[in-house]
């Protein structure tokens, strides 16, 4: 069954990656801001709607033709096998399409008005339809796709200053959920690490899609800040840690961390040329350091990981040349610009 889900604008790349790595594709194509997914098996709708962090809203193709054959294609449709109580037509336009290139026939009320006469006791909700019909045109092609689900969280309700113990370095939940579903994990038997947990805002994600979560961090006031928020939110299946990365031994499924950075902020690590609490000044000298941190925290990933790991580096240091010194191998890449001194890079990688 071929599916459509319509993605988030700030990060195609990113968002159409997200819905991969949850999914078992036998095929797909990525038109713009649309993923088009031939999904094999069965899905849970409604588990994959309480997943997703960067996509709008899910679809299923009803049917896809040439632009010329659209109206007979439509009067053929069945249309009572998947209409609900009223209906809505909605035409998908991009920027790209000037309205002045769609013809009378195909505006929303012509094409509802075809499928009118195809319905039994018919009725139009324009508001709150129970049968959303979307059409995309794609130059001389046109899909036809029914709406499964609307996707929607409170992510802005959660962002890190409204949380009851805020930190001003925490990432938006909404990629800290993103990054959790590019692990691909879906056993809730199985467990996510964040080992530089700051005030928690991945294990929070983790913790509230209902995956065992362990939140470390070498800094105990951090570490306090993540134990509150976590609270606050009613996670109970967590653990937290206070220890030097390079020096857990212990294993985990998957590892999902936005590693410490920043010219002007604080790396706290022990077992280094420089002990305790590190300034990183915009110098080739501090960048290396910070990159040889890097690289021993990759080679630890290495013996503790099990499966897959999700990182975020700053953009200012040579992280595809760590990776591959570490001899992890790196799956997926993304770029996500956070202001003039600061790109992050989202990377996955693989044993």
């Amino acid at each position: 069954m071929e599916y459509l889900f319509l993605l988030s604008g700030e990060n195609i790349k990113l968002a159409a990656q997200e819905v991969l790595s949850l999914l078992n594709i036998k095929k797909y194509k990525l038109i713009r801001k649309l993923l088009f997914d031939d999904i094999e098996d069965s899905i849970d709708i409604d588990e994959l709607t309480n997943r997703l962090a960067l996509t709008k809203s899910i679809h299923k193709l009803l049917f896809q033709c040439n632009k010329k054959d659209l109206v007979n294609k439509i009067k053929n449709y069945g249309w009572n096998s998947v209409y609900k109580e009223n209906f809505c037509v909605r035409i998908y336009r991009q920027k790209i399409f000037p309205q002045e290139k769609f013809y009378a026939k195909f505006s929303e009320k012509s094409i509802a008005g075809y499928i009118w006469g195809k319905i039994k006791n018919p009725k139009v909700n324009l508001d709150s339809p129970k049968t959303l019909i979307n059409l995309f045109f794609n130059n001389e092609k046109v899909y036809c796709f029914l709406l499964l689900k609307n996707v929607s969280h409170d992510f802005e309700k959660r962002k890190s200053h409204l949380r009851p113990r805020p930190s001003p370095t925490s990432l938006h939940p909404r990629l800290a959920r993103a990054m959790v579903n590019l692990t691909g994990i879906k056993d809730k038997n199985e467990t996510i690490a964040d080992l530089f947990c700051g005030s928690g805002g991945i294990p929070l994600e983790a913790g509230l899609m209902g995956f065992k979560t362990v939140a470390n961090d070498i800094n105990k006031k951090m570490l306090w800040k993540t134990l509150v928020n976590l609270r606050y939110y009613t996670i109970k299946d967590y653990r937290l840690m206070n220890k030097d990365i390079l020096k857990i031994s212990e294993k985990f499924d998957y590892v999902v961390s936005d590693l410490p950075y920043g010219l002007n902020s604080s790396v706290y690590y022990k077992n280094s040329e420089r002990k305790g609490k590190i300034k990183i000044k915009n110098n080739k000298k501090m960048i290396r350091e910070l990159e040889n941190f890097y690289l021993k925290i990759l080679m630890k990933l290495k013996k503790i990981v099990k499966k897959k790991i999700v990182l975020i580096f700053p953009h200012f240091v040579d992280y595809r040349k760590i990776i591959k010194k570490s001899g992890l191998k790196l799956k997926h890449d993304f770029g996500i610009y956070v202001h003039k001194s600061l790109t992050r890079r989202v990377v996955v990688l693989q044993l």
